[in-house]
């Protein structure tokens, strides 16, 4: 008795300094739950898919106070799947594996609903997050490591579990293995939910503004380099496939059906926390 009730002292510290963090930094809780009676997603269902974030530990000892809360949480809870990411400044709680949000959104909300012995809900602001996963590829083939403002976008992948597409990483480190291979300047870029593909590093004066009118502007592509991966690579091979949209035509103002092409983008800088585009493009699309 009494040192199940050790146990549970601890855990309450844990928990509680656990939310005064959460509330000090004004984040979102986001957290995926493996609980003991359902069972776990199949392995490979997806090569992220998403978990469950339960809280952040910041501070000189945010390791050690991490550790201690997933242990105790463990023993008080019998949830499984808890697990603990390690960064420089901060540890996360987070628990389970799911392949969609759906599969994962009912577990979330008997999480919020958890309370301790003490009666506190240490993780009512507990949310959905996609899983993190380590970056695979050299580190010299990232694009953030380019020396140059812009790149060709050859390109994309993502997961389609549906497709049998589950390592949209791998196939992106492996296209720009096959480019390197074949003499191409080849590089990756893995954002949260596609990974690019790219050729070059070009500098800014590879376009040239044009004043066309006194209130009026163009620029134009300024680099023969960048012209010539145009011709050798002039549509975006996506999951390996030419992706073919529909899109009006300006002149006719009717609809048509066009292959996306390749085009170019500025090079993402290597950032503390990262900051991807809705669209997880990093930059913006350059003219051609």
């Amino acid at each position: 008795m009494k040192g199940t009730a050790a146990i549970r002292m601890v855990l309450t510290a844990c928990l509680i300094a656990g939310c005064l963090i959460a509330g000090c930094q004004g984040q979102d809780r986001q957290s995926v739950s493996l609980l003991s009676s359902r069972p776990p997603e199949p392995a490979g269902a997806d090569e992220e898919g998403y978990t469950i974030r339960l809280t952040v530990f910041t501070g000189p000892h945010h390791v050690a106070d991490s550790s201690r809360c997933k242990r105790a949480t463990g023993e008080l809870t019998g949830w499984k799947g808890l697990f603990v990411v390690h960064e420089q400044a901060s540890s996360t709680l987070y628990v389970g594996h799911y392949a969609t949000t759906g599969a994962a959104r009912k577990d979330m909300e008997v999480i919020r609903r958890w309370t301790t012995p003490a009666d506190l809900r240490p993780f009512q602001l507990a949310v959905i997050v996609r899983r993190a996963v380590e970056n695979v590829g050299p580190p010299e083939w990232d694009l953030t490591s380019a020396v140059g403002d812009y790149t060709v976008v050859v390109g994309t992948f993502c997961n389609e579990p549906k497709q049998g597409i589950r390592n949209r990483k791998q196939y992106a480190v492996a296209n720009c293995r096959d480019l390197r291979a074949k003499g191409y300047d080849a590089y990756y870029h893995h954002g949260p939910a596609q990974s690019l593909v790219t050729i070059g590093a070009f500098p800014q004066s590879s376009f040239k503004t044009v004043e066309v009118r006194p209130d009026e502007v163009t620029t134009n592509l300024n680099d023969e380099r960048i012209k010539q991966i145009f011709k050798q690579f002039p549509y975006l091979a996506v999951n390996g496939y030419q992706e073919i949209v529909t899109a009006t035509n300006p002149q006719t103002g009717k609809p048509e059906k066009r292959i996306t092409c390749t085009y170019v983008t500025a090079i993402p800088r290597r950032q503390s926390v990262p900051s991807p585009s809705p669209t997880d493009r990093p930059g913006h699309t350059q003219p051609r």
